[in-house]
């Protein structure tokens, strides 16, 4: 009896130790999945409920994927097939019949980031992302997926094709880009995101003297001038299209592309920027001998507001690299857009340098793409007494200041405009990134923020704030710091 009792303690707490281990086992692995979950800015997704027609969706394992990282389908009799051969073909997608079980909800990741789901997109139409050279697969994805294939445009940028794609009335978009999200066929999958200019129309005004450009004189261009004219520097402007007929552009060297998929019609914003940069009839453009190509991604809605897409700026990014463009003007804002943030990467690797505005969301907006991607200058706008703009957004990822209230600037039709906003400071910093690489053209983005940074006039709060960043910009001071080194 003695040895029993001896046997019967150990085996309670072996029993006890084994429940301990198994519950903490459970807390662990939760708490992991809480760490990856917060390392990947991932936020759990509610379930969607399927909408009639359903489309059957085939079950895999929760991942990430995207071009490195890719969940695997699940355990299948048929045998896999090389890219470079057979499309392999997923289990037909129909229109309607009986629902099966969904995935286990998890967000959708498109090159490796997580889709933004309360950004404004254009209703019903996919992304999907193939491979550059998969050029007969774009008609095999849209009927494997029961969609309509609306677009495709080669990517060479980023080594790619894009297809824009819709789906069809009462069928969940949501539903169509996970599925899409676990083919092998396709590198990438996300919704069309929409893209707005940043600006404020300001009241019509005739440019009867050119002391209304006060930003001619707050930025020393006469003696800048004396220095650089950002001569034979390529601008890209990836906006509206540009009235180049307009006599502000009577000397200038200018070009145009549209890829925007719309009649090529002249814009007020496009024509601005492109006359903040370079006019030089009655107005003094910032960069007066560079070379502008307008690359029209913007087109107009039923209400004649500009609007543009992930597709149409995938493209227009892609004709400025192929154009060779040394600097690019990004105007506009909008979510981060996965395809955008890979085209971006890949400019950057070019030493393109890609100035975008800083967004006119409001002082407590979150940040804005492109202004807010790492290898992008983000602007904001001051108006003539140095005030920063009322509507600019602030955050650290502001980084430089310039006039952009109030702004004289050509319009279509032998016009002039008083804009205001993000997008017409931007055009200024545009403009003297082309001063600067006038004097030392293999300029690198790093070396370009360095010395905006340490030239800047500081007119916020001592030192980098949120609202200027580092301060306006001085491109007398920047073009000294370029002369000293390169002579």
């Amino acid at each position: 009896m003695q040895s029993t009792n001896r046997w019967k303690k150990p085996a309670t707490l072996t029993l006890a130790l084994c429940a301990f281990l198994a519950v903490s086992a459970i807390d662990l692995r939760e708490a992991g999945l809480s760490v990856a979950a917060a390392q990947n800015n991932l936020k759990p997704k509610t379930v969607i409920k399927p909408q009639r027609p359903v489309i059957k969706v085939p079950k895999t394992s929760p991942g990430r994927f995207g071009t490195a990282e890719r969940s695997a389908p699940s355990k299948s009799t048929e045998p896999s097939a090389k890219r470079s051969g057979t499309v392999r073909r997923q289990p037909d997608l129909p229109a309607s019949g009986a629902a099966v079980p969904l995935p286990i909800p998890r967000p959708v990741l498109s090159f490796g980031l997580p889709a933004i789901i309360d950004a404004p997109t254009e209703e019903r139409t996919i992304l999907a992302v193939i491979p550059e050279d998969a050029v007969d697969l774009a008609a095999v994805i849209a009927d494997r997926f029961s969609v309509d294939l609306l677009d495709e445009a080669p990517l060479p940028l980023i080594s790619a094709r894009a297809l824009r794609v819709a789906v069809a009335d009462g069928v969940s978009r949501d539903e169509v880009v996970r599925a899409m999200s676990i083919d092998p066929d396709i590198i990438a999958v996300q919704p069309v995101y929409l893209y707005v200019l940043q600006e404020e129309s300001g009241p019509s005004a005739r440019a009867e003297t050119v002391g209304l450009q006060y930003s001619v004189a707050r930025l020393g261009l006469p003696k800048a001038h004396r220095i650089s004219t950002g001569k034979q520097i390529p601008v890209a402007i990836i906006d509206t299209a540009a009235d180049f007929q307009h006599s502000e552009f009577g000397e200038t060297e200018t070009a145009s592309i549209n890829v925007s998929g719309f009649d090529p019609v002249p814009g007020s914003h496009g024509t601005a920027i492109a006359g903040i940069l370079a006019a030089g009839s009655t107005l003094v453009g910032v960069s007066p001998d560079a070379h502008i190509l307008s690359i029209q991604a913007f087109a107009f809605d039923e209400d004649g507001k500009p609007f543009s897409t992930s597709f149409m700026i995938a493209k227009a990014l892609d004709q400025a690299a192929s154009a060779g463009a040394r600097v690019i003007n990004m105007s506009f804002a909008g979510p981060r857009d996965p395809v955008l943030v890979r085209s971006l990467d890949a400019l950057s690797l070019r030493n393109t340098l890609m100035i975008a505005a800083a967004g006119n969301n409001g002082p407590k907006a979150k940040p804005v793409y492109p202004g807010a991607h790492p290898e992008t200058i983000a602007v904001t706008a001051i108006d003539s007494a140095g005030r920063v703009f009322d509507g600019a957004n602030q955050g650290d990822y502001v980084e430089i200041a310039a006039p952009g209230v109030a702004i004289l600037a050509p319009a279509p039709g032998e016009k002039y405009d008083m804009p205001s906003g993000t997008s017409m400071a931007t055009a200024h910093i545009s403009g003297v990134a082309a001063l600067l690489l006038e004097r030392q053209p293999d300029l690198t983005t790093a070396e370009f923020r360095a010395i905006l940074m340490s030239t800047a006039v500081d007119i916020g709060s001592e030192g980098r704030d949120p609202a200027y960043g580092a301060g306006l910009v001085d491109p007398v001071k920047a073009l000294a710091s370029i002369r000293q080194a390169v002579d």
